[in-house]
């Protein structure tokens, strides 16, 4: 027997899944208890339970939007004097690379020390 490659399903893998697929389908559609259900289809309630559980988590890895690269702009703070500032305050702008910008205002010096210490 050969051995499917790492992260893809063997024929035998992907016949099992369809099965239990079709089982908890039937299952959810007959509108009896799971147990009842399973009793009354020959299915130990245990298996039956984990495998609807397997097949919930497949299905919700598959609706998963794959993760994406975020590129990172580096961005470049320089403190200036803001015109209209408490005694304390700070001016802050924020220089893209592409030279747009954006100037605020950090309402105390100590603002200014927390936004620092994320860089």
């Amino acid at each position: 027997m050969t051995r499917a490659r790492k992260g893809s399903l063997s024929q035998r893998s992907v016949e099992i899944r369809r099965r239990w697929q079709q089982r908890v389908s039937d299952q959810q559609a007959s509108g009896i208890r799971q147990t009842l259900w399973c009793l009354q289809n020959g299915i130990q309630p245990k298996y039956f339970s984990h495998w609807k559980g397997k097949l919930a988590k497949a299905a919700a890895t598959e609706r998963a939007p794959a993760p994406t690269s975020v590129p990172q702009v580096p961005v470049t703070i320089r403190p200036t004097v803001a015109k209209v500032v408490a005694p304390s305050g700070v001016g802050v702008t924020v220089t893209l690379p592409n030279g747009i910008g954006q100037s605020f205002d950090l309402p105390t010096t100590a603002s200014w020390k927390a936004v620092r210490r994320t860089r």
